[in-house]
């Protein structure tokens, strides 16, 4: 018995068993799952809300009468604090070369991944040594090696 495009079973699932099987997922996955359908999404942004909240990031506040121009606010603002590689928490921020605008966060773990690198020298992007919270990317140690290798 094969089952057609309509017949999807994920949902005919009740959204409380959908929806813990969302929460047990990490938080990168979660994007990813929230992406599949509006349903989903729905369930996510929810989930994102939660998370947002207990880091205290809030949504912009509007003018009255006018509301988020976005169907899920609370993915678009966890994309927002969000590494670009990996879609944990971001830390430094990637600038572009030409206008110097902050355009995407990204970790520590993920400036030292080659792939990450290529993808940023290709879309001429910079990351900053010093994070949105202070922290410096290289230690006092690595920066001096740094200019040793670079001037020499």
């Amino acid at each position: 018995m094969s089952a057609g495009y309509g017949d999807v079973f994920l949902m005919n699932l009740p959204d409380g068993v959908i929806s813990n099987v969302l929460s047990a997922l990490p938080v990168e996955q979660l994007l990813n799952a929230s992406m599949v359908c509006k349903a989903f999404a729905a369930m996510s942004d929810k989930l994102l809300e939660k998370l947002c909240k207990e880091r205290r990031w809030a949504l912009p506040r509007f003018p009255r009468g006018q509301s988020a121009t976005t169907a899920f606010p609370w993915r678009s603002l966890y994309r927002q604090h969000a590494c670009i590689a990996c879609g944990k928490i971001g830390e430094f921020p990637l600038r572009r070369l030409v206008s110097g605008h902050t355009v995407y966060l990204i970790c520590k773990r993920c400036t030292a991944i080659p792939w990450v690198q290529e993808r940023l020298v290709r879309e001429n992007l910079f990351v900053d040594l010093e994070g949105v919270s202070g922290k410096k990317l290289l230690s006092k140690g690595q920066r001096t090696k740094k200019r040793r290798l670079s001037a020499g």
